[in-house]
């Protein structure tokens, strides 16, 4: 979900929030953050920061808090028929078909700095889909994936910029690294 890390980004607001991939996070932190041997819960995180050198790492890589994006999109639900045809000098549809799908992203945000668990967010998005078969099929698409980035985007960045924490800086850099369905 690189749509999160753009969101954060605010590349039309005052406030920007530094953002890696996990791509460059577990690069940067080889081999502490690769998928075998990253911790599964925060407490691992306290433990991980004690072994020699991973503090200074981290440290040096400026990254305050990990997100791990966890959810997916489905299709949960359709039905209809839609037939189309074509022949010499004539083609068309005729028909009605429609599906639903869900957009379920949870966002669990650890904070480096306290080797803690921060916070999470979540966001859920349905959405129906149809396509209307009239001479030529005409789809009305619902974009619930793109709704659902949008919305955990603005959990996120009002997460980090609308806390009462005066240890929680605006600049702050986030990891993201994703986990689970896609």
């Amino acid at each position: 979900m690189h749509c999160v890390a753009s969101g954060l980004a605010g590349r039309d607001r005052d406030e920007v929030i530094a953002t890696r991939t996990d791509e460059q996070f577990t690069d940067a932190l080889f081999p502490w953050f690769e998928p075998g041997t990253a911790p599964t819960k925060p407490e691992g995180v306290a433990t991980l920061l004690t072994r020699p050198g991973v503090a200074e790492r981290v440290a040096a890589s400026g990254v305050r808090y990990v997100v791990w994006l966890d959810g997916g999109t489905q299709k949960t639900d359709g039905g209809g028929s839609l037939a189309c045809g074509a022949s010499p000098g004539v083609a068309g549809c005729i028909g009605f078909g429609w599906w639903e799908k869900e957009a379920n992203y949870e966002a669990t945000i650890w904070d480096l700095k306290q080797a803690k668990a921060a916070g999470s967010v979540g966001t859920n998005v349905t959405g129906t889909s149809a396509v209307i078969g009239a001479v030529l099929p005409l789809p009305f698409i619902a974009r619930v994936q793109g709704a659902a980035c949008d919305r955990m985007a603005s959990q996120l960045r009002t997460f980090f910029t609308g806390s009462d924490d005066d240890e929680v800086p605006a600049r702050a850099a986030v990891a993201q690294l994703k986990t689970g369905r896609k």
